[in-house]
Order: C-alpha cells, then sequence, then structure tokens
C-alpha cells in the first residue's frame, strides 16, 4: 500500500495534497493548481496554439509548470475572511441571510 493519496488522474507526485485542473480553454490552454501538503499552492499554465495534445500530457505538463511555481508560503486568507464576516454582519443587520 502506498501513503500518496489517490487521485482520478493516478497518483500524485510526493508531497501533493491534490490537484484541480480548469480546462476551460481545451484544447488551446490549460491550467492546473496544486496545493502542497504543506499548504502552499502552485498555479501552471500550458498554451498549445499550433496542435492538440492527449488530455494526460496537457495535465501532465500543467501540473508540472504548477510544482515549478509554488509559492514559498501558503496564503493568508484572514483578510478575506475578515471581509466576508463583515459582509455578512452587514446583511444579518439589513435582515438578510
Amino acid at each position: 500500500m502506498t501513503d500518496k493519496p489517490a487521485s482520478v488522474f493516478g497518483d500524485l507526485p510526493e508531497g501533493v495534497e491534490s490537484v484541480m485542473y480548469l480546462r476551460d480553454g481545451w484544447p488551446r490552454a490549460v491550467v492546473c493548481k496544486v496545493l502542497m501538503k504543506n499548504g502552499c499552492i502552485g498555479i501552471g499554465l500550458v498554451r498549445y496554439p499550433f496542435k492538440t495534445p492527449s488530455p494526460a500530457d496537457a495535465d501532465a505538463a500543467a501540473l508540472s509548470i504548477a510544482m515549478v511555481h509554488v509559492s514559498h508560503e501558503p496564503p493568508d486568507y484572514t483578510a478575506l475572511h475578515d471581509h466576508i464576516e463583515k459582509m455578512k454582519a452587514a446583511a444579518a443587520a439589513r435582515g438578510q441571510k
């Protein structure tokens, strides 16, 4: 048995918690967001203006680029969470859910 999490995309590389792909630009572009086990995030983008690779090849390329571009520190969402709480409080004050 392996300690790597199972993925519909196959085995994830060591240190990777999860992977998400955005294929809105398929077959010309694929974006990959990788979440590392330490909380850091990386984004990879591949573009194919003249050829159409297989989905697996495009995913693998986007993942490898995302892993090269991983942030040095996990993101801090404190400001975003504070803003959301203020919006909820303002909506509650107006009687909205």
